[in-house]
């Protein structure tokens, strides 16, 4: 019998964006059980998350994306923080 080899190349990018949203939570998931992704409360889909994660995972945001708001001193106070953990 003949034996037939296919190769076809996808963009990462183009396999995401025609995934729908149950599909990138499947692909999250595998990417963090086999180590690529990092555990945060990103890689837990919303359905699963409290009220407590929801609200955290906002602060996180509002956090990382007023970074250079910070004044020095809160600098240090959240490095502080984070490195006692």
């Amino acid at each position: 019998m003949p034996e037939f080899e296919t190769y076809v190349d996808v963009d990462p990018s183009d396999f995401v964006s025609v995934c729908s949203k149950t599909e990138i939570e499947e692909l999250i998931e595998c990417l963090a059980e086999d180590g690529y992704l990092k555990p945060t409360y990103y890689n837990v889909p919303e359905d699963k998350q409290s009220l407590l994660d929801k609200i955290w995972g906002e602060t996180l945001d509002k956090l990382s994306n007023n970074r250079l708001m910070l004044t020095t001193e809160e600098e240090e106070i959240i490095t502080k923080i984070a490195n006692r953990l």
